[in-house]
């Protein structure tokens, strides 16, 4: 899982146009508490209080954000309930966390699409029960016409964990002005 460290990779490029960047790791992400990761559910709610923090520290003239795949998809959805934010940049978000499980489970287990999706209910069940949510709920495809501010969406062609397909499907569904490109990693 990604973690608040990753921003190293792009400090050079936003420093040096006095851009401040605040990062974060999600419970359950990084070396925050928390025993589970809600794929967007909580991360959501986290992230507005953060953003509310940032407003009324008087410290930010403006804010973006910048995800990968779980943090991209939490974007999204906040971006759609957000219309002060400036932009976002969205580095291979996923459309609904029940497409993940199906590609996850179709790609490495030649199935029937009835075994699969009798697996995902399953999992979904056990999910609502441990954790208290539903992730039939995290669906940032259902957000992304509500944003309006710009987007960036960045996908990885060879991605084999969050489709490229989820990021173009995002992308036709934005709300805003956007663009999308494709690159290897």
């Amino acid at each position: 899982s990604s973690s608040r460290l990753e921003v190293f990779d792009v400090l050079p490029f936003l420093l040096p146009h006095d851009i401040d960047v605040f990062c974060l790791d999600f419970a359950g992400s990084g070396i925050s508490q928390g025993d589970y990761v809600t794929l967007g559910h909580s991360e959501e709610k986290d992230l507005s209080v953060v953003i509310r923090y940032l407003r009324k520290s008087g410290l930010a003239s403006s804010i973006a954000l910048w995800g990968r795949s779980m943090g991209a998809s939490t974007a999204v959805i906040r971006a759609s309930k957000d219309r002060c934010l400036a932009g976002c940049v969205l580095d291979s978000p996923f459309r609904d966390l029940r497409g993940i499980a199906q590609d996850l489970i179709g790609h490495s287990l030649p199935l029937p699409q009835w075994v699969i999706d009798m697996g995902v209910e399953t999992i979904r069940q056990e999910v609502h029960k441990r954790a208290g949510f539903d992730p039939d709920e995290v669906q940032p495809i259902r957000s992304a016409p509500k944003a309006r501010c710009p987007a960036m969406f960045g996908v990885a062609i060879d991605d084999d964990f969050v489709l490229p397909r989820h990021s173009k499907e995002l992308h036709d569904a934005w709300g805003g002005a956007c663009a999308l490109r494709s690159f290897h990693g």
